[in-house]
């Protein structure tokens, strides 16, 4: 076999190769992508739920406090409670998100390669 042959050879064998990276990207990035959605749906959708069983159950809460401290202390403590809890719920579902690795097996994929091109030098 030629050099002419061989390095033709190479060229179609890298070519193809970065090709099948390219298409586990796509891939990859169309599950990630669909795995986030679904995260943020799922955030999204329990929403309106929070805010109605909040209004309501801070309410009752106020007013049974009230018995004890004046309307604007007990509606104070109570509105402190709920952005503090509200708060802790979007940390957790943020820190979810990002711990989430994007692109994991082709960037696996493409160490590899980087590892055998070295070997093969």
């Amino acid at each position: 076999m030629q050099l002419a042959d061989q390095f033709r050879e190479l060229v179609d064998s890298f070519s193809d190769l970065i090709g099948k990276h390219l298409k586990l990207a796509r891939v990859e990035l169309k599950e990630d992508a669909t795995a986030v959605g679904m995260d943020l749906g799922k955030i999204l959708a329990f929403v309106p739920l929070l805010l109605v069983g909040y209004l309501l159950l801070m309410v009752a809460a106020g007013l049974f406090l009230h018995r004890f401290l004046a309307a604007d202390v007990a509606f104070l403590l109570i509105g402190a409670v709920n952005v503090v809890g509200g708060g802790l719920g979007i940390f957790l579902a943020v820190r979810k998100l990002q711990k989430r690795t994007l692109l994991n097996d082709t960037k696996e994929a493409l160490e590899t390669t980087a590892i055998a091109l070295r070997i093969e030098q």
